[in-house]
């Protein structure tokens, strides 16, 4: 069954909206598995989201092959026109597209895939529940 999109709530929160569209949880549930908070500063590092994926149940590593294993990932990468400024984005390996928290419609995998190869190469990869 394809991911279902969580929006990030807060212009920090992508990560957190990964985290919950991964784990099928909402929004808030997974900012307080990640960051301990629901609301402030919800930036977070790639240990703070597997803590998060963890806590829900999942087993996931660090890895640069999310593709070729057919698992659901987060990419991070940074924004070239901002630099300092990172997303994420969730690999959806059943439609083999990119969800975007930040928007409704994502913006093709080839322009998530030549940012992440420039200004990224970690991904977090899921490889199933406990």
């Amino acid at each position: 069954m394809p991911l279902v999109r969580i929006a990030q709530l807060h212009d920090t929160g992508c990560a957190v909206a990964c985290v919950a569209t991964v784990a099928g949880v909402s929004y808030t549930k997974a900012a307080l598995h990640v960051k301990g908070r629901r609301h402030g500063n919800l930036a977070a590092y790639w240990s703070e989201m597997q803590r998060g994926l963890r806590a829900l149940g999942f087993r996931c590593r660090m890895g640069t092959d999310f593709r070729a294993k057919g698992l659901p990932a987060i990419l991070m990468f940074e924004w070239a026109s901002s630099p300092g400024d990172f997303h994420c984005v969730v690999w959806d390996p059943e439609v083999r597209l990119f969800i975007d928290p930040a928007h409704v419609r994502s913006l093709g995998p080839e322009f998530y895939l030549e940012r992440w190869r420039k200004n990224g190469r970690e991904s977090l990869v899921v490889t199933g529940r406990r």
